[in-house]
């Protein structure tokens, strides 16, 4: 459905049942009409957002299409005139502008879609109308950029659609894990980028993931674990030790301490042989180091070390 509204005048902009929020003057009107899918909790679902232009447009009908060419004629004249001289062609462009919104070009109808864990809010500010009355000075490209630059946003169409209207359809991330650090819990995309703050219920359907840099490795990791769904279905929590490698914390089961590289070699010496797979599910030890090409360390609980002098060193078979 189609967003209109007028560019200019005080506005109110009504998300989710929440209390009304004034718009200033020089911003958009953005009125919520029709509430879509479901969203995270305190972020507006996709929706259709009218809004409604009341400036007047005098004159306005007796202009044509035509009017509209010599005006657009008019600004390629004045830039060439004055060249890269941005303050001297402003006035001249914004004259044009408003011309070509009197024209019947200015912006009345927004089309969005595609959108979840964005508000409508947020992309219309990114598209900025308030810097472009009419179709003729709009920056699709400038507009889709600064779309792109919001948090859930991975890419953004826009579309002008003459006379009056823009359409946009923007793709969204997808999370891949909750990243601990500095004591917040954040969602982040396979790129790492951080898409805002994980929701409580974020830990019980998303890996969690631990540490400095933590974010940036977190994919490479996971795609290896799926190779071994003993232990990504047992993962409690991931640690990024130092920035080079992973210590695996396993539910009811040992950490598991992986060498910086070749840790899929690592992991499948403890899952092929059925000697070591064994160690996942003893009680007895806290921790399995498997930093060691030929050997492999296992640390007893606290319990045990009464029993033991020391961590026990098991040779791997073959």
């Amino acid at each position: 459905m189609p967003v209109r509204g007028p560019a200019r005048l005080h506005g109110i902009f009504v998300a989710n049942g929440e209390s009304a929020l004034h718009a200033t003057a020089q911003k958009p009107l953005l009125t919520r009409a029709v509430l879509g899918s479901q969203a995270l909790p305190g972020r507006p679902a996709s929706a259709a957002v009218r809004l409604k232009r009341k400036q007047a447009r005098r004159n306005a009908f007796g202009l044509t299409t035509v009017a509209a060419a010599l005006i657009g004629a008019a600004v390629f004249a004045g830039l060439t005139h004055w060249g890269a001289n941005a303050r001297e062609a402003r006035p001249f462009i914004e004259e044009a502008d408003r011309l070509a919104e009197l024209a019947g070009f200015g912006v009345q109808q927004v089309f969005l879609t595609g959108h979840r864990m964005t508000s409508d809010r947020d992309i219309f500010d990114a598209l900025d109308l308030t810097h472009a009355r009419s179709l003729l000075r709009f920056d699709g490209n400038a507009a889709r950029e600064r779309i792109e630059e919001l948090p859930w946003i991975k890419t953004a169409a826009i579309t002008r659609i003459f006379p009056d209207g823009i359409s946009i359809e923007v793709t969204e991330r997808e999370p891949l894990a909750v990243w601990h650090i500095d004591g917040r819990d954040l969602l982040i995309d396979a790129t790492g980028r951080v898409l805002g703050a994980a929701p409580p219920q974020a830990k019980a359907e998303l890996p969690l993931v631990s540490g400095k840099n933590a974010s940036t490795a977190a994919a490479t990791m996971l795609e290896q674990l799926d190779a071994f769904p003993r232990i990504r279905g047992r993962l409690q929590e991931a640690v990024f030790v130092a920035g080079r490698r992973w210590t695996l914390l396993l539910k009811d089961g040992p950490t598991l301490h992986l060498p910086a590289e070749r840790m899929t070699e690592a992991l499948a010496r403890i899952t092929d042989e059925p000697e070591l797979t064994q160690l996942l599910n003893n009680s007895r030890y806290a921790a399995i180091d498997l930093r060691f090409p030929d050997r492999i360390v296992l640390s007893p609980r606290p319990e045990e070390e009464k029993k033991t002098a020391s961590g026990h060193q098991l040779q791997p078979s073959g």
